[in-house]
């Protein structure tokens, strides 16, 4: 019962209030930094750690995911070759300084397709990467039809006049017939000097039309194109250094004036004047152009080789056929005959 019986509410009873405040009641019980819970999401997060450096190890630089199996379809031996040996060195570098790039995910095939265009000149190239460790490389080549003599360097072109490669050593060895000032570079191994092979001992001597017979297996090209002052700029594969017309003509002229006139040596270009110029064995010259089709040249040079040269051949200097309404031909002067030595007098 209330000692207070006026009043309709008891009274609190403030001695059973705890004093403390109930803002800082955390204090009153403080927690050590190494609890269980705490060991335990050290723990979980040393474990995450290591997880992705492993992975990250095991993606760049395991042997799992390394790019080892290149697959090549479509190229030549020696176009395969030099493809792969682009893409090794390309996977020898490294990326971020550290990433090595013959792991297959940090392997750029748009990098390696520019560099495999640098050197070749190709209908169509594609690189695609199939897990865990192959690259599939599609090539689908130019045909090379003529070779073409530029600073040291033997160079195939196509059909349109196009630098598609480099040749390579054994190509470059099929070549059996040269320039006298270009002689040394088919066989570099052996030094500065080389020697001419004696026509007895070629390999075609004593075979059937071993006479008129080209003894190299693509036209070979000098060109004579007269170029502005200063270092001559290398010529690069996708460059294009004859017209469709000049390699039209080259190409019959080599299948069809051996027939005609004997083997070709070499052909001359001169792509501005609009000439090409065989080198014949004997050492007689064929001036042709572009501007006739090669069935009327060598119509005409038949006919001149008959009716006005016949036995002369041996004294040929050259026929120029490049204009419409007239052939041109000259004759070197003949030997003198040796002097006779002044027999003894007679007393």
């Amino acid at each position: 019962m209330s000692i207070y019986p006026h009043r309709k509410k008891p009274l609190r009873d403030f001695y059973r209030k705890s004093y403390g405040n109930p803002m800082f009641s955390r204090f009153h019980r403080r927690k050590s930094w190494f609890s269980a819970g705490t060991a335990k999401g050290v723990l979980v997060s040393a474990a995450c750690v290591a997880v992705v450096i492993f992975l990250f190890w095991w993606l760049f630089w395991s042997r799992t995911f390394q790019v080892e199996n290149i697959e090549i379809t479509g190229a030549s031996l020696a176009t395969t070759q030099s493809i792969r040996d682009i893409i090794n060195k390309q996977a020898a570098g490294k990326t971020l300084g550290f990433i090595p790039r013959s792991s297959i995910f940090s392997f750029s095939t748009e990098k390696a397709e520019a560099d495999v265009a640098g050197a070749f000149y190709l209908e169509d190239l594609q690189m695609r990467k199939k897990l865990p460790d192959v690259l599939i490389v599609n090539v689908k080549e130019k045909a090379v039809i003529a070779v073409l003599s530029d600073q040291n360097r033997f160079l195939g072109i196509d059909k349109s006049g196009y630098v598609v490669r480099d040749l390579t050593e054994k190509e470059i060895r099929d070549i059996a017939d040269l320039p006298p000032d270009i002689n040394s570079v088919a066989a570099p191994s052996l030094g500065a000097e080389s020697v001419d092979v004696p026509p007895a001992l070629a390999t075609d001597a004593g075979q059937p039309d071993a006479g008129r017979r080209n003894r190299n297996p693509l036209p070979l090209l000098i060109d004579d194109e007269r170029r502005p002052p200063g270092p001559l700029v290398a010529r690069r594969p996708g460059e294009q250094n004859f017209s469709q017309s000049t390699m039209t003509l080259v190409m019959a002229a080599y299948g069809l004036l051996p027939d005609i006139a004997g083997p070709i040596r070499w052909l001359r270009v001169d792509e501005p004047a609009e000439s090409v110029t065989a080198v014949m064995a004997g050492d007689w010259d064929v001036n042709m152009t572009t501007a006739l089709p090669f069935d009327v040249q060598g119509q005409r040079l038949s006919l001149i080789l008959k009716e006005k040269i016949g036995a002369q051949r041996a004294l040929l200097e050259y026929v120029d056929l490049r204009y419409k309404d007239k052939i041109y031909f000259r004759l070197k002067e003949p030997p003198a005959p040796p002097e006779k030595t002044p027999g003894p007098v007679k007393k």
